[in-house]
Formats: C-alpha cells, structure tokens, sequence
C-alpha cells in the first residue's frame, strides 16, 4: 500500500509531512501556522488515497464475489 505522500513533491520529508499531520489533525494549534496549507494539501491526499483504496479493495471484493 502506497501512503498519501507517494504522489507528492514531499519526498524524503515525508516523514516530518506525517508528522505535523498527525499532530494537526489532533490539534491545529499545536502546528505552527505557516503549516497550515501543506498539512490541508496533505490530509486532501490522504482522503483521496484512501478513497481510491477502498474502490480498488471493492472492486476486488465484486470479482472474486461469485456469480
């Protein structure tokens, strides 16, 4: 399974990326501002990765369901 920042310009900070997201994301305060936009960028691929996850696991579940 690929993570969010796969297709990202975030590279080898992708960690640090990962890192102030969840801290975002328990509280936006705790984050300093300038950080804002990029942890936004980051949680909107990570809903779209995880949608785009759960559409492939679908898929599969209704090929391998029996006819």
């Amino acid at each position: 399974m690929s993570s969010p920042a796969d297709d990202s310009d975030f590279g080898a900070n992708e960690w640090l990326v990962e890192e102030q997201y969840q801290l975002f994301a328990k509280d936006r305060s705790s984050v300093a501002q300038s950080w804002w936009p990029i942890l936004e960028r980051y949680a909107a691929q990570r809903a779209s990765g995880e949608a785009e996850t759960s559409m492939s696991e679908a898929r599969k579940t209704a090929v391998a369901a029996p006819a």
